[in-house]
């Protein structure tokens, strides 16, 4: 899977915005986020009908995407015109039967979703795990390929007539935790610099305390 982010494994989604999705799905009831999903789904076949459509000739299929950094998998349901999405919490056992897997981080996965990312060069850093069918696995990849999916657009559609306030509000938060995370980075490492080169600066000086005390040792032994 190609793209043209030059980074192969890392996507525009910040970690504190997978941190939150993780705290807030154990908290809220199945039924609703079933429901959500299901809307969710219908947005999607409705903005990306020709995606769709690339994969009918797959007829009855399952699709188990496992975000590993969330508590619940997602199961995606391909029969013709019909298209469901419903959350698998991951403490089921054993999992759903699907007939192909695709297992990331939540961040690759929206990336590869997205066209951001190299999907191969992703498999190859083991960001990416792919099992089950192999012409699922290929079907899918060229459908995606060929009609990137935006996923705060999908995500948002079913707030309509809000869509778009929603949209920008999304984007906005998302921002907001780019511009957080980025200042988080900038003060830890400002904080860990000076002791790392004080630590460095110790390991040098013990370095030379045992070279002066092997030269002592050596010199006693001639004596």
């Amino acid at each position: 899977m190609s793209a043209a982010n030059p980074d192969p494994v890392h996507s525009g989604l910040p970690d504190a915005a997978v941190l939150a999705l993780g705290l807030a799905l154990p908290l809220a009831p199945g039924p609703l986020i079933d429901a959500v999903l299901a809307r969710i789904c219908d947005a999607a076949r409705r903005r990306h009908r020709n995606l769709f459509e690339r994969l009918r000739p797959l007829g009855r299929t399952d699709i188990l995407v496992d975000p590993v950094d969330l508590p619940t998998q997602f199961l995606l349901g391909l029969d013709g015109e019909r298209t469901t999405l419903a959350h698998v919490p991951r403490t089921k056992d054993p999992a759903p039967r699907a007939n192909a897997t695709v297992r990331g981080t939540l961040a690759a996965l929206i990336g590869l979703l997205e066209g951001q990312v190299d999907g191969d060069a992703l498999f190859f850093a083991r960001k990416l795990a792919i099992e089950g069918d192999t012409a699922v696995i290929v079907a899918l990849r060229n459908a995606i390929e060929a009609e990137p999916v935006s996923a705060v657009a999908v995500l948002t559609a079913p707030l309509w007539p809000f869509e778009g306030l929603a949209r920008q509000a999304t984007l906005k938060a998302l921002d907001l935790c780019r511009v957080a995370e980025a200042h988080l980075a900038a003060a830890r490492q400002a904080v860990e610099r000076p002791l790392s080169e004080r630590i460095e600066a110790q390991e040098r000086e013990m370095r030379r305390l045992e070279a002066r005390l092997s030269q002592w040792e050596a010199q006693g032994n001639r004596r």
